[in-house]
């Protein structure tokens, strides 16, 4: 089932400065800790590449009690890979009610806006805000409003490929929606699994600690890591699950099924980050070649809030150079800038 906070959100910052990387925070009604994103992928092909602030005009819809139990369970750190991020959808929306119908009964009239539309998969798996009437201001550049009417019809306009790896331009039809879980990431246990792992842990959280001190969570790794409580991330895969070897798919299956990697890592805390001279086929490599298979995830983590990063950073040559130089180093060898990547 998905979290929505379509009611909830009053604003926030959203950076796409990097490719692959969306970063920003979300500010939400009545709730003092803001959501932060570090999320895998880029957005729409509207939105790529740039990063804007938003603010919701006032509604007139009061989020409901369950809205703000949902955005209090939240992990206010959310990452994962992004799903649609975008502000090229239109959707219906009704006007305020006006008096002239019959007998003097009021009317509601319905109208087409731009939505800003944001989607990730995370720790509590798939999260949207569907904000139709955002206000969007680019850094330094203001955004016109549009006035027209968009086609009934056909609804939103064409919208860039999404998911790590797609490119930056271009545009392709909208999906039908597939529903709360189009990836099939969540078997019927994946809650119990999670509650059970904190519960061997003990009560890690105190009854109204907003999160767990660093310092503790800190000592609480070092002393799983010293008693090799450690497991290979291939485990938190759904038993049967197949994974093709990297030079038998093409680059628009590796994205998919990046995506749908990620999606399912997320939910117990673990992140996978990819640099800006990666696409998803080399990503997927380093991920099935190098980092899967270690006993690197530490499970007594689960359910704490604690993020365990892996990534494409440190097996990419580009990324080792630019580091050696900002460190006054001699560099790194880039490698012949022709073959496919550099990992």
């Amino acid at each position: 089932m998905a979290i929505r906070l379509n009611e909830l959100v009053e604003g926030g910052v959203v950076y796409n400065r990097r490719k692959n990387s969306v970063n920003g925070q979300l500010f939400l009604r009545d709730v003092r800790e803001p959501i932060t994103l570090e999320l895998t992928g880029n957005p729409e092909a509207d939105l790529a590449g740039r990063s804007f602030e938003f603010f919701m005009p006032e509604s007139v819809a009061e989020p409901s009690d369950e809205d703000y139990e949902i955005a209090r369970a939240m992990e206010p750190r959310q990452i994962g890979p992004v799903g649609e991020i975008t502000a090229a959808r239109k959707v219906r929306v009704m006007m305020a009610p006006e008096t002239g119908g019959s007998e003097g009964k009021p009317t509601a009239a319905e109208t087409w806006q731009y939505c800003l539309y944001l989607e990730w998969f995370g720790q509590n798996g798939r999260v949207v805000a569907e904000l139709p009437g955002a206000h969007i201001r680019l850094l330094d550049v203001d955004v016109p409003q549009i006035e027209e009417t968009p086609d009934e019809e056909t609804g939103g306009g064409d919208r860039a490929e999404a998911g790590p790896g797609a490119a930056w331009t271009g545009a392709a039809e909208e999906p039908e929606d597939e529903g709360d879980d189009p990836y099939d990431l969540f078997d019927e246990d994946l809650e119990a699994q999670i509650a059970a792992s904190t519960e061997e842990e003990g009560d890690f959280f105190a009854e109204g600690d907003d999160g767990a001190d660093i310092i503790d969570n800190l000592e609480r790794m070092d002393a799983q890591m010293e008693s090799g409580d450690t497991m290979p991330m291939r485990d938190l895969l759904e038993e049967g699950t197949v994974l093709p070897p990297p030079d038998d798919i093409s680059e628009e299956d590796a994205a998919a099924l990046l995506k749908t990697l990620l999606a399912r890592f997320a939910l117990f805390g673990i992140a996978f980050d990819m640099c800006e001279h990666a696409t998803a086929r080399q990503a997927y490599r380093v991920l099935l070649e190098e980092v899967i298979d270690g006993d690197n995830v530490l499970p007594g983590m689960f359910g704490s809030g604690w993020v365990q990063h892996f990534g494409t950073h440190d097996t990419c040559p580009e990324c080792q150079r630019e580091l050696d130089e900002e460190m006054g180093g001699s560099g790194y060898p880039t490698g012949d800038p022709d073959d496919e990547a550099p990992f």
